[in-house]
């Protein structure tokens, strides 16, 4: 398609008018792909078809190009600018459910369990499913840091045994965690617990308090109550 514009109509066309400049490229042959897509490099070579076809001129082919590309670059400052808003809204939005439901809390409407539900589903709903996740997995995170550290107390102040303790946040493990998670997490203490134990005999060997063969003996035992437990 042979093409005469002058340099100022295709600066009015660039400027001015990117959809005018987009239908005289797929009039001129252009994949609707390659525009859609906004892939420059296919343009130029389009262009540089053109330029020996003798369509247009080298000067207009840079001047179309140079107007695609800062019609891109403003596009995307303009998406950039407009997803940049909605996220300042969304957060806005969580902040405010945030203080009502805290406002709540404290009136005695809801627990604040109930709130942070309430929280985690609004998160999921502004933010999305992935957001919501990580979310719940630092709130099963929190609840079972707090139910360690219960535990250790009551042991401290002899309400329950080691051995129970352990147990009972074996439970809340796999509340929380499920069975795999929890099954790992438990070969891992008892690792400690053993390797703790085989210190603290050592260590008595070395004082004199006990013989190498009783501190062999009690380790065996103590491998063998392990291997006992689920």
């Amino acid at each position: 398609m042979k093409s005469f514009l002058s340099r100022n109509v295709i600066l009015s066309i660039s400027k001015w008018h990117p959809s005018l400049l987009a239908l005289w490229l797929l009039a001129s042959g252009l994949p609707a792909a390659h525009l859609e897509a906004q892939n420059l490099q296919a343009i130029e070579q389009h262009l540089a078809k053109g330029v020996r076809k003798g369509n247009l001129t080298k000067e207009q082919a840079a001047v179309m190009i140079q107007a695609l590309k800062e019609h891109r670059v403003s596009k995307k400052k303009a998406d950039g600018a407009s997803s940049s808003d909605d996220m300042a809204r969304r957060k806005q939005r969580y902040m405010a459910a945030e203080k009502k439901m805290k406002a709540m809390v404290q009136q005695g409407e809801i627990s604040e369990e109930d709130a942070k539900d309430k929280l985690m589903g609004i998160r999921k709903e502004l933010f999305g499913e992935s957001g919501g996740k990580k979310d719940d997995m630092a709130r099963r995170k929190e609840r079972y840091m707090a139910a360690e550290k219960k535990m250790k107390v009551m042991v401290q102040q002899g309400k329950i045994s080691e051995e129970d303790a352990e147990d009972k946040l074996l439970g809340i493990r796999k509340e929380l965690f499920g069975e795999s998670d929890s099954k790992d997490a438990e070969s891992s203490r008892r690792k400690e617990r053993y390797m703790a134990a085989e210190k603290k005999l050592k260590a008595m060997v070395e004082k004199g308090e006990i013989s190498e063969q009783a501190a062999q003996e009690r380790l065996a035992e103590y491998r063998k109550r392990m291997a006992q437990k689920p």
